[in-house]
């Protein structure tokens, strides 16, 4: 009786065993069924996007053309755009407006698609012709997958508003003021006559040979300006900002960046902060303030030169023959005075907790 007990005993324990063991056999077969099942899906989507790469986009282009008469026009603007322009002095009374269209797509007719859904919008009210691409339903362009890039022609005496970014923009012989907006890429203007009024983030200016005032809001932008005849209005933030030959005033603020000016006929104000100014062959009255950055002044001994340089928080270098007077307790630190050569342009010196460095020729 015991015998047979035990036996049985012995018999359900093997067959516990024997299930657990293909349990456990089972559920190893399924990890690798669904292990398997994934790799096999990865190395798929690896050649599906091998594939992929190795299959080149298509590119598709088309021109636009439109002529439209100024008469009864003060401006003529071209908004929203993201490709390369060109803007040019039209030879007469008539805006000209080149489109070039590019549209890439994985095959050709869908590239063709996106192309055929661009067109130019001409929009005239309160004397500006205002132009912006657009899609045939009205919404704006894709720039991810459409290019567009422009020539237009201006006719003299309009004015141009202008808006661009990540772009290449060159403006070449205008006859009229200019209102530019440009982002992240390259603005070049040259041999304007107009005024100028420019605001910028980012990327690199040049300005050469404009006769016009210029008025600049600069956000982290690189500007180079030479032969302007007129007056310079800056507002300048993270920018760094070189002018040379201008026949005009220089005003502006500077905050966070540097302005570096170099034989200006006109007087100049300014005010910097955490900002490097240096400034050479300045033939006008100067009033200099700066706070938390370096001045730099080379001062010609021929023009002449009445100094007046007050200092807190900074050191002052020079080789000037006349004593600086050390003060306490008051505004500033350090006092300048004296006169270069015949003393003719009256320079204020302001600064706060930077260093100064006065050179004489």
């Amino acid at each position: 009786m015991r015998t047979l007990w035990f036996n049985r005993r012995l018999l359900l324990l093997t067959s516990v065993v024997v299930l657990l063991a293909l349990s456990i056999l089972d559920v190893s077969f399924r990890k690798e069924e669904v292990f398997e099942r994934f790799f096999h899906q990865f190395v798929n989507e690896e050649k599906m996007d091998a594939v992929r790469e190795a299959r080149p986009e298509v590119t598709v282009e088309s021109r636009s053309q439109a002529e439209y008469p100024s008469q009864g026009l003060s401006s003529v603007a071209l908004l929203k755009t993201g490709g390369n322009v060109e803007v040019t002095r039209s030879e007469d009374a008539t805006i000209r407006l080149d489109a070039h269209i590019q549209a890439t797509a994985s095959d050709e007719a869908e590239a063709g698609r996106r192309r055929d859904t661009v067109q130019i919008k001409g929009e005239t009210r309160d004397g500006q012709l205002t132009l912006t691409p657009v899609t045939a339903s009205g919404k704006p362009v894709d720039s991810r997958n459409i290019t567009i890039d422009y020539t237009l022609r201006v006719p003299d005496g309009l004015q141009l508003n202008l808006e661009n970014r990540n772009g290449t923009v060159s403006i070449r012989g205008l006859r009229g003021n200019a209102d530019v907006t440009a982002g992240y890429g390259l603005l070049e203007i040259r041999d304007t006559a107009g005024n100028l009024s420019l605001k910028l983030e980012g990327g690199s200016v040049y300005l050469s040979r404009i006769t016009g005032n210029v008025k600049l809001d600069n956000r982290q932008s690189r500007l180079t300006a030479d032969h302007i005849q007129g007056s310079v209005s800056l507002d300048s933030h993270l920018g760094h900002n070189d002018l040379a030959e201008v026949k005009g005033s220089v005003t502006g603020k500077i905050g966070q960046g540097s302005a570096r000016l170099r034989d200006v006929t006109g007087p100049v104000e300014l005010e910097g902060e955490n900002t490097d100014l240096h400034l050479e062959g300045i033939r006008g009255n100067m009033k200099l303030s700066n706070e938390y950055g370096d001045t730099t002044l080379l001062l010609s001994e021929k023009e002449g030169y009445s100094l007046d340089a007050a200092l807190r928080g900074g050191r002052l270098h020079t080789a000037l023959p006349f004593p600086a007077e050390k003060r306490e307790n008051e505004e500033a630190d350090t006092r300048l005075k004296g006169t270069v050569g015949a003393g003719t342009w009256k320079t204020e010196l302001n600064t706060r907790f930077g260093d100064l460095y006065i050179h004489t020729n």
